[in-house]
């Protein structure tokens, strides 16, 4: 696995099937927190599920993308950076197993 820098930290890609319908970390803080720079979420059953994000940090769920009903085959992309600060989860909730994959990319202080 190759690691990129840039002037705010190391760049990582979080790649997760949600296989179940329980919340699932797609990006852990950590020690030092995290910047969220994009996620993508795609349906690939055919099907139309629905995808919630949160970011999870002690003991509470916050969602930062409500119920979003997602089309069949089509990607949805949230631009917009996500601040992860130590020990925060950025979670994903499909209603459906096996039929939502989500990517992340975020960069991590060097």
């Amino acid at each position: 696995m190759s690691v990129f820098r840039s002037n705010d930290g190391i760049i990582k890609t979080a790649k997760v099937a949600l296989s179940s319908t329980a919340a699932t970390t797609i990006v852990d803080g950590g020690n030092t927190g995290a910047t969220v720079e994009y996620v993508r979420a795609t349906e690939v059953a055919g099907s139309t599920p629905t995808l919630i994000l949160d970011i999870y940090s002690s003991s509470t769920a916050y969602k930062i993308r409500g119920t979003l009903a997602m089309t069949a085959n089509t990607p949805v992309v949230d631009a917009n950076p996500i601040q992860l600060e130590a020990g925060e989860l950025l979670r994903a909730t499909a209603s459906a197993a096996d039929q939502i994959h989500v990517t992340a990319t975020y960069t991590i202080p060097s």
